[in-house]
């Protein structure tokens, strides 16, 4: 599914993908590691799972510029979620997943978020600390939901749930996609990204789809060219645009397989397992791994 509708060389993520789905539907896109096993995700298959994330997305009343927060750890649902979002012409607002309740309180409200994705049971308990201090937040979606079987706040629904939403109403909503994926012009917010509070709260930098296109280039610049199939490992924050540069609009761009391992507390194992041709590390990974 070809979107010529674009201007230019102008190509948001979205396109990306669209693209990359044409053009290599059986190459690797993603992988997640999960009880010790790497599974992976093709191109057409993120194509599939990005196209039916929006249509739920859309079925739960989603409106074009309408904010969607994301709470978890690295993982590829994060990424999933994120292209979903842009493909419903939503906005993502990435949120760090150590933040107590009473940080949670003042992003989702800064950011008028009104449907979150979280990552477990332990997220959404920090939400049930908010009580009515987030009026304007409406959904919930769990990627794991183990544990919150009879939950039901804010309509929590999983992950999969929603995608089975989305793919029955995906016919139906196919022209209203194509639509908003086509009038993403270069101004417009792909993604909002918090600062880290250390001067005060933290304040929201608002991310256009331009500067993700310019970002491209830079990075190119930057990492040099790979061919399709290139490593990398995401474990530093996603909703810290270091790590969106390197492992999503760079990796995407030059088509890299992004991978995602377990925790954190599984990085060495996972650099030895991946063995990636690009690692992008913050000073204390580099002080940690020498000593």
């Amino acid at each position: 599914m070809a979107f010529d509708e674009f201007k230019g060389d102008f190509a948001p993520l979205v396109r990306m993908v669209h693209n990359h789905a044409d053009n290599r539907p059986t190459g690797v896109a993603m992988r997640q590691k999960e009880f010790g096993i790497w599974n992976e995700i093709t191109w057409a298959g993120l194509q599939e799972i990005m196209q039916a994330t929006a249509a739920g997305l859309v079925d739960l009343g989603l409106s074009p510029g309408g904010h969607v927060g994301i709470l978890s750890e690295n993982r590829s649902e994060w990424v999933q979620a994120q292209f979903g979002i842009n493909a419903a012409a939503g906005v993502v607002v990435g949120m760090y997943p150590t933040s107590p309740a009473a940080e949670l309180d003042h992003l989702v409200n800064a950011s008028d978020t009104t449907v979150l994705f979280i990552e477990d049971q332990e997220q959404l308990d920090k939400i049930k600390e908010l009580g009515d201090r987030v009026p304007q937040l409406r959904q919930l979606v769990i990627f794991n939901p183990k544990g919150t079987r009879d939950e039901d706040l804010l309509g929590l629904i999983s992950f999969d749930d929603l995608l089975a939403r989305g793919r029955a109403r995906l016919a139906d909503l196919s022209d209203d996609l194509r639509a908003r994926q086509a009038g993403i012009e270069p101004d417009d917010t792909a993604m909002m990204v918090f600062t880290s509070g250390s001067t005060g709260l933290p304040k929201a930098a608002e991310i256009s789809y331009g500067n993700i296109h310019a970002g491209v280039a830079v990075a190119r610049d930057v990492f040099g060219d790979y061919p399709p199939g290139t490593d990398v490992l995401s474990y530093l924050p996603l909703c810290h645009i270091a790590e969106q540069a390197v492992t999503v609009i760079n990796g995407l761009s030059q088509q890299f397989v992004m991978n995602f391992g377990e925790s954190l507390r599984t990085i060495t194992l996972d650099l030895r397992e991946v063995a990636p041709q690009v690692f992008f590390g913050v000073p204390r990974i580099w002080e940690k791994m020498q000593a």
